[in-house]
């Protein structure tokens, strides 16, 4: 039975914005900011925010000049956020869920928390969650044996997952200092995870191997540089899911994959970002 309404409940809106790129994302969070937004969170393919549920705010939500008009969600708590503090978090595969810290959600065997710190992402990038799409299967019936690694690893987030979906020890390298800070946060928030992953503050060219699946979630021309490294460290019959480059860069690491005798086994694309498992 419904809960009837508590007098100190207070009026919120939430606006929820289809976006076609990241990048169109990012602009409108930084618009829906200085418009007086309570509360952002941009995720992959929407931006959703938090107003007080006033004329003035439906006025500036209409007059940001939007392709289309938001999807308003009226309701009433005593706290604006109370909303985005339900159980709901992402579903990125079969058995992953992803949920950022400040839903106050609490980690287990199939949900991952991150926290973000200064670090790059909690997931809401195309690049990151197509990455965690591609290492939740990384092709039909492969099953990862021994040691895994993710390279790059930023917040921990694909190392974490790495942990979580395979169960597997996992080498998670990054050289920023602010990484190794996001990282430990991390580390606490998912206890299911935490055992399996170690950090090594280090860029690609202290990767040996063999890993029987790789992530790595690096720019293209990082990509590049690092594709020797990575196709060396691959165990015969083992998995690099690669991401971080726009669509348009994909055939060009291919390339640069072929030549180290890798080819491309799967992949995936959203928001005009790729990623690619490949192997022998």
């Amino acid at each position: 039975m419904p809960q009837p309404p508590h007098p100190e409940d207070k009026a919120w809106l939430e606006a929820v914005i289809p976006v076609t790129s990241a990048r169109q994302g990012r602009e409108l969070t930084r618009r829906l900011r200085r418009a007086g937004a309570l509360a952002v969170w941009q995720c992959p393919e929407m931006v959703r925010s938090l107003w007080p549920d006033t004329p003035r705010s439906r006025a500036g939500l209409q007059g940001l000049g939007l392709p289309r008009p938001p999807e308003l969600h009226p309701y009433r708590a005593r706290q604006a956020r109370a909303i985005w503090q339900e159980a709901r978090p992402q579903e990125v595969a079969p058995g992953l869920r992803l949920a950022p810290a400040w839903m106050g959600i609490p980690a287990d065997r199939r949900t991952l928390v991150i926290d973000a710190l200064t670090a790059f992402g909690s997931g809401e990038h195309p690049s990151t969650f197509l990455n965690l799409a591609l290492l939740a299967e990384p092709g039909p019936g492969y099953q990862p044996r021994g040691w895994l690694a993710d390279v790059g690893t930023g917040t921990g987030i694909l190392a974490l997952a790495l942990a979580l979906i395979h169960r597997r020890p996992v080498l998670a390298l990054d050289p920023e200092p602010a990484s190794r800070r996001a990282f430990l946060r991390n580390r606490r928030l998912n206890p299911a995870a935490a055992p399996r992953v170690h950090f090594v503050q280090a860029t690609h060219a202290v990767l040996g191997g063999p890993f029987s699946l790789i992530a790595a979630n690096l720019p293209a021309p990082i990509m590049a540089r690092a594709a020797g490294r990575l196709a060396r460290s691959l165990a015969p019959g083992g998995r690099l899911v690669a991401s971080g480059f726009r669509r348009e860069q994909a055939p060009e690491l291919l390339q640069v994959f072929g030549d180290l005798g890798l080819g491309r086994l799967g992949g995936l694309e959203r928001l005009g970002w790729s990623a690619l498992v490949l192997g022998r």
